[in-house]
């Protein structure tokens, strides 16, 4: 009989914690985290490729424009020697670019698909573009509760054709992510990223404090501190120069 009513129990607890909780609903909650008009924050990266251990300190400005184009300035700060800008820019039409200026003042253009390695890492310069996360995606339930399948309805406009996420509450009732599995072409996976350590860095909108990637050949750990949001950024920060 207790061992019924515990059943039961947790049917009932699990049953009103779930209730008009749909792939969609917290999908759709996660990107309303992402409307943020202006985010600037210090980012310490680790990047540990075989026996290699290397550490760089960055500086990230991301801007989403009233048109609606995505704009992130990196600046590599640290070690000086590998000093560098990255800057991606996706317009309201969908058209991506990125460039990057080296220590010695040349500017080289990027790959016009954002798939770049960035500083050797497992970051690649469409993880820098703030919205290209979910909105050309349909969304089924996984086989665990808190696990999404997003799946890609525009191939040509997402790099990722489909994405494997783990999804979490936090106090205040807002989804994050807190595991990603990417996809590229018919299932190769790309990489896998880990979030946690979870901030608010705004009303209910929140970032994780860490950020780790891992791939076949390497694994990279972000260590973001420092937000600052809805600040106003001068338009001459995204302007190669």
């Amino acid at each position: 009989m207790i061992k019924k009513i515990l059943l039961f129990g947790f049917v009932f607890f699990y049953a009103a914690n779930t209730r008009g909780e749909t792939p969609e609903s917290m999908i759709s909650d996660f990107n309303r985290q992402l409307t943020i008009p202006s985010v600037t924050c210090n980012t310490k990266i680790i990047v540990e490729r075989g026996k290699k251990t290397r550490e760089y300190g960055l500086i990230f400005h991301m801007v989403v424009c009233r048109d609606g184009t995505e704009k992130t300035k990196v600046e590599v700060l640290s070690p000086k020697r590998k000093r560098a800008t990255l800057w991606v820019v996706k317009n309201a039409n969908g058209k991506k670019t990125a460039h990057l200026k080296l220590r010695d003042g040349k500017i080289r253009r990027r790959s016009s698909g954002l798939s770049d390695f960035f500083l050797k890492s497992c970051l690649q310069d469409i993880d820098f573009n703030i919205l290209e996360d979910m909105r050309n995606y349909s969304y089924t339930p996984g086989d665990e509760n808190d696990q999404v399948f997003a799946e890609s309805t525009k191939p040509s406009s997402t790099y990722y054709t489909r994405r494997l996420i783990w999804m979490t509450k936090t106090d205040d009732g807002s989804w994050v992510k807190k595991k990603t599995i990417y996809f590229k072409g018919k299932g190769t996976i790309v990489k896998t990223t880990y979030e946690s350590e979870q901030v608010m860095i705004d009303k209910k909108k929140w970032r994780p404090g860490r950020l780790v990637l891992e791939n076949n050949d390497c694994r990279t750990t972000m260590i973001f501190t420092n937000w600052k949001v809805s600040q106003k950024i001068p338009e001459d920060e995204f302007i190669l120069k």
